[in-house]
């Protein structure tokens, strides 16, 4: 089976549902499944030089502007980007396409389907914001009423889902993101001199900015308390000056990039 796997972010780009989502395409090459992913340059690589085709465990990836092509408001951009998109799916001729999380970049493969029509999945990471759904006419709506099924991490998202766009209710399901334990001992930690870890991609939605306020707020209860940020990504250099405003520097370690290993 050849599956097209469109995400927003990709590798090296790193977060809970990318990790998951390069861990399930190894796990389903080794039982013969066929996978290429369709990802953005631009939304959350604009930190890295990233090529427009590389791989990932033999998975080729395809990068796209899709950021610019909608922003800069360049018709020959867009057109430019989505006849690129078709060439992909008519090269790879995919049996299914699936979509990981609802974003901007979406718009391209509903204007692309036709160039090579293969059944979609849409898979629902997290809640959706009222700015995402609502009105027949939103592209949260619009993706979820054509998808041939619809699965979510919780019965809440589910729910959620069902409530903007009660047609898919027939075409949607509970799929929980599986996890293996780590062989580790449960020790208590040392409270003499607490250590906060925040890991992470650095990006504004991660709300980093939120921990470093509150870690200013409780220095005078805990002197000792100190923060490593792990991570790296686009609002590294403003999390950076948030911690020096705060005065924070002492306290504050940013780690950068940490292998998943």
């Amino acid at each position: 089976m050849r599956v097209l796997y469109w995400s927003e972010v990709f590798w090296p780009t790193i977060g809970g549902a990318e990790i998951f989502a390069a861990e399930l395409m190894s796990a389903l090459r080794e039982h013969g499944y066929e996978f290429i992913v369709v990802t953005s340059h631009d939304q959350s690589h604009d930190h890295l030089d990233l090529p427009d085709e590389a791989e990932y465990r033999g998975i080729p990836i395809y990068r796209f502007p899709f950021r610019k092509a909608l922003m800069s408001g360049d018709i020959g951009l867009f057109i430019e980007t989505q006849g690129k998109v078709s060439k992909v799916k008519q090269t790879f001729g995919p049996d299914l396409v699936h979509i990981n999380a609802v974003n901007p970049s979406v718009l391209f493969h509903l204007k692309t389907a036709n160039a090579y029509p293969a059944p979609m999945l849409v898979r629902m990471n997290q809640q959706i914001v009222s700015s995402q759904g609502g009105g027949p006419n939103t592209l949260m709506s619009e993706v979820l009423r054509t998808a041939d099924w619809v699965t979510c991490v919780s019965q809440a998202v589910l729910d959620e889902v069902h409530q903007w766009v009660p047609k898919i209710i027939s075409r949607s399901s509970v799929i929980y993101n599986g996890i293996d334990l780590p062989p580790l001992t449960v020790e208590p930690l040392p409270t003499e001199a607490p250590i906060l870890l925040c890991l992470g991609r650095l990006v504004p939605a991660k709300g980093f900015d939120q921990a470093l306020t509150a870690l200013a707020t409780i220095l005078d209860r805990f002197p000792n308390v100190s923060m490593v940020l792990a991570g790296d990504g686009s609002a590294k250099l403003s999390l950076e000056q948030q911690t020096a405003e705060l005065g924070l520097s002492e306290v504050v370690e940013f780690m950068g990039w940490v292998e998943p290993d």
